[in-house]
C-alpha cells in the first residue's frame, strides 16, 4: 500500500514538471555582430517571439502576449562595449547592487549573484504607474558589459514573485563560453 501512494505522489509530481513548465530553448549570441565576439547562449521558453532588436547594442528580444491574462513577459540581451579609458578592473566596481541603485524606478530587490561563474548584479524595479517589473542582470564578460533583462507587465492580479523566480530560473541557465 506504502509503495503504491509513493508511486503515485511520484508520478504526481513528475507530471505537474513536465507540464506546468514550458519547454526551453537555448539562443546563442555566438555569429551575431551586436555581440562583439562574445560567445554566450540564454534560454527561455520556445514559444516566446523573436522581435527585431533595435538599440545598436541588443543583441536579441523576444517577447510573449497572453491575451487572456493580460500578461507580457520580454527578454533582451545587451553587450555593450566599455567606456573609453576605464580599465575593466575598474568597471567591475561599478557592477554592485548600492551602486546599480540609481535610475527610474522603486527598487524592489538588488542583490549580487553569480552565473556560470561569472559574478554580476541583479537590481528588480517597479514602475508602479503601470505594473511594469524590470529585472535586470549585469556582468562583466570579456571587457563587455553583458546585460540580461526580464519585463513583465502584468495587467491582471498575480504573485509578481513567482516570475522572478521564473526568471532566475531562465538566468541560471546562461552559459558564459
Amino acid at each position: 500500500m506504502k509503495l503504491t501512494i509513493k508511486l503515485i505522489l511520484l508520478f504526481l509530481l513528475f507530471s505537474k514538471q513536465g507540464f506546468s513548465q514550458d519547454s526551453l530553448c537555448v539562443h546563442a549570441a555566438d555569429g551575431n555582430a551586436k555581440a562583439k565576439g562574445i560567445k554566450m547562449s540564454v534560454s527561455f521558453p520556445c514559444n516566446w517571439t523573436e522581435i527585431e532588436s533595435r538599440p545598436n547594442d541588443q543583441v536579441l528580444k523576444f517577447i510573449k502576449k497572453d491575451e487572456e491574462s493580460k500578461i507580457l513577459t520580454s527578454v533582451s540581451l545587451d553587450i555593450t562595449d566599455l567606456p573609453q579609458g576605464v580599465p575593466p578592473a575598474e568597471a567591475k566596481s561599478f557592477l554592485t547592487p548600492e551602486i546599480l541603485s540609481d535610475g527610474s524606478g522603486e527598487i524592489v530587490s538588488k542583490r549580487s549573484l553569480t552565473i556560470d561563474k561569472i559574478s554580476g548584479s541583479q537590481i528588480i524595479r517597479k514602475d508602479a504607474a503601470n505594473n511594469f517589473y524590470k529585472s535586470f542582470n549585469y556582468f562583466f564578460y570579456k571587457n563587455k558589459l553583458v546585460t540580461i533583462a526580464y519585463y513583465a507587465v502584468l495587467g491582471a492580479e498575480v504573485n509578481v514573485k513567482d516570475y522572478f523566480t521564473l526568471f532566475d530560473s531562465y538566468l541560471s541557465k546562461t552559459k558564459f563560453k
